[in-house]
C-alpha cells in the first residue's frame, strides 16, 4: 500500500499528474491517503475530504486543527500497513508524516517541500530523511542541496498547461478585472470582499480605465460551500449597485479560455488580475497576466510572519524573479485603499506593457520535467526495501 498526500488544491494537482503512471508502473499497489477531487479521479482512495483541513495563517489554522489532528491520526495508524509515502506541500501534516514513516524505515517521496528558504530554516534537517525530494523551483532545489538533502529540480506541471498571452498591443485597452481569492474557504471569505470594494473604487476613480465586468475565478474546491455561495451572491448585487455585473467561473477554465477570449473578441480584452497569494500567481505570470498579489492575514498572523519570514516578497512570480515586479499589497490591515492604488497604477499603459514582458520570461525558469521520466524516478524510490533505506 503506497499512503500519498495531497492536502490542498495545488498539491492535488501535482499528485493527480502522476498517479496515472505511477499506478501503471505499480499496479500491484494500493493507493490511500489524502487527495482532492482531481487526485480521487486519477485513482486515489481518499480518507479525508481535504477541504476540510484548508487554512492560511496561524490563527486561522486554529479552526481546523481538530479535523487535522483526526487526520494524522488516521494517517499514522495505518504505517504499519505501508510500504512507501508520496507526500506533496502541506507541511503541517506531511513533515510530521515524514517524522513517523522514517523512524519506521518506509521510504518517503516528498515533492514541493517546505518553504523553509523562506521561513523555518530548521525544516531542511528533517528533510534529509526523505529518500527523494522533487522541487519546483530551481532556487529551491540549490538552497536543499546545499543543506544535504537529495534535492531534484523537478519543475513546475503548470508550465504544460498556460501559455502567455499576447498582450502587448492592448495596454491601452480597458482592463478587465479577474478576481482569485484563493482555494480556502478562511482566505476567499476575508479576500473576495477586499478586491470587490479596491476593484469598484478603481473603476470609479477611472471608469475609462476598467470593464464593466468583474470575473471571479472560483476554486472548484470552494464551489460546494453555501458561505461562498452567500458572499458572492452578496457582492454581486452590491457591485450591480454600481453598473458592475461580477461574473463567475471556473478559475482552470478562465484562464485557459483567455486566449481563445483574446484571438475571436472584437475588441481584445486586457485581463488585470487581483490575486491571492498561491499557485494561482505563478499560472497567471505563465500567461502573462499582469497582476496584483494579496495575503490578508489576521493581525497576530501577520506580526508572527513579518517576524519569521526571511524572504521580502509573498507571490511566486517575484520570488521566482527575485524582485518585486508584481505589486504586492501588505497582509495586515485590510483596506480597500492600498488595491485601489495599485490597480489605478497598474491600469496605465507603460507600467501594464512592461510588466507583461517581464512575465514572459517565467517560462524559460520554470520548465515541468516530463511526467514519465519523473514517475520512473519516483518509483525507484518507492520501491526501495526498509532495510536499503536505513543502510543508505
Amino acid at each position: 500500500m503506497i499512503l500519498c498526500v495531497a492536502a490542498e488544491a495545488s498539491a492535488d494537482r501535482i499528485l493527480a499528474s502522476l498517479l496515472p503512471e505511477l499506478m501503471a508502473l505499480m499496479p500491484e499497489r494500493e493507493w490511500v491517503g489524502i487527495g482532492g477531487p482531481l487526485s480521487v479521479k486519477a485513482g486515489l482512495t481518499s480518507w479525508v475530504d481535504p477541504r476540510e483541513l484548508a487554512a492560511h495563517g496561524l490563527t486561522e489554522a486554529l479552526s481546523v486543527l481538530p479535523a487535522t489532528l483526526r487526520a494524522l491520526k488516521r494517517l499514522k495508524g495505518a504505517l504499519p500497513e505501508v510500504s512507501a509515502l508520496v507526500l506533496v506541500d502541506a507541511p503541517e501534516i506531511n513533515m510530521r508524516l515524514l517524522k513517523a514513516a522514517s523512524e519506521r524505515g518506509l521510504p518517503v517521496v516528498y515533492l514541493a517541500p517546505p518553504q523553509a528558504w523562506a521561513w523555518r530554516p530548521k525544516r531542511a534537517e528533517l528533510l534529509k530523511r526523505a529518500a527523494w525530494v522533487g522541487c519546483l523551483f530551481e532556487f529551491e532545489a540549490q538552497w536543499y542541496r546545499a543543506r544535504g538533502v537529495e534535492a531534484h529540480l523537478i519543475g513546475h506541471p503548470l508550465a504544460e498547461y498556460y501559455a502567455p498571452l499576447p498582450l502587448a498591443d492592448v495596454s491601452a485597452a480597458p482592463k478587465w478585472p479577474l478576481l482569485f481569492p484563493g482555494s480556502r474557504l478562511s482566505s476567499f471569505k476575508r479576500t473576495l470582499p477586499l478586491m470587490v470594494e479596491g476593484a469598484l473604487e478603481a473603476r470609479r476613480c477611472q471608469p475609462q480605465s476598467f470593464t464593466s465586468t468583474f470575473t471571479l475565478g472560483l476554486s472548484p474546491w470552494l464551489a460546494p460551500h453555501q458561505e461562498v455561495r452567500a458572499l458572492i451572491e452578496h457582492l454581486s448585487r452590491r457591485a450591480a449597485q454600481e453598473g458592475v455585473s461580477l461574473e463567475v467561473r471556473e478559475g482552470d477554465a478562465l484562464l485557459s479560455d483567455l486566449a481563445q477570449r483574446h484571438s475571436h473578441d472584437s475588441t481584445p480584452l486586457a485581463p488585470l488580475a487581483l490575486s491571492h497569494a498561491g499557485t494561482i500567481t505563478l499560472a497567471l505570470a505563465l500567461s502573462a497576466v499582469p497582476l496584483i498579489g494579496l495575503a490578508p492575514l489576521s493581525w497576530l498572523s501577520a506580526r508572527v510572519a513579518s517576524a519569521l519570514v526571511r524572504t521580502p516578497y509573498y507571490t511566486l512570480p517575484n520570488l521566482i524573479l527575485q524582485q518585486g515586479h508584481c505589486p504586492e499589497l501588505p497582509p495586515y490591515p485590510h483596506h480597500s485603499q492600498p488595491l485601489t492604488k495599485a490597480m489605478t497604477s497598474l491600469a496605465q499603459p507603460h507600467y501594464y506593457g512592461e510588466l507583461h514582458k517581464t512575465l514572459l520570461s517565467i517560462h524559460t525558469q520554470v520548465n515541468a520535467q516530463p511526467s514519465s521520466a519523473l514517475s520512473l524516478s519516483i518509483k525507484d524510490k518507492l520501491t526501495c526495501s526498509a532495510k536499503s533505506r536505513v543502510r543508505d
